[in-house]
């Protein structure tokens, strides 16, 4: 963990800085199975980059961009990131009186 805060004192990018930290807990772009997710972060909400869904939409695998037990969080750092594709995906228990709403929508910004 040292050697990363070391690395993060050098001539970094404010956003290259906070990567580096995040580091700490998983390498970036590294992909998990949903396994993996949900051993890593028990019950958080997890913003997925690049997800591997099957048919059903249920995610197998995914770039782990951000996490956190506060799903507004999570939802605010989508919208800053704004991942070309992506899936959030929540790894606790829900309570028997939540409701689930499945959204898709097509991607406004250009292709590249």
């Amino acid at each position: 963990m040292d050697s990363v805060r070391k690395l993060a004192r050098g001539t970094w990018t404010a956003r290259a800085k906070r990567a580096i930290v995040f580091a700490e807990v998983i390498l970036v772009g590294e992909i998990l199975t949903a396994e993996e997710i949900r051993e890593r972060f028990s019950a958080e909400w997890v913003l997925l980059g690049d997800p591997e869904l099957t048919e059903s939409l249920i995610v197998v695998r995914g770039v782990v961009l951000w996490h956190s037990p506060n799903r507004d969080e999570v939802y605010r750092k989508a919208r800053e990131l704004r991942p070309k594709h992506s899936a959030i995906l929540y790894t606790g228990a829900l309570p028997e009186e939540a409701a689930v709403v499945l959204w898709a929508c097509r991607s406004t910004r250009s292709a590249d």
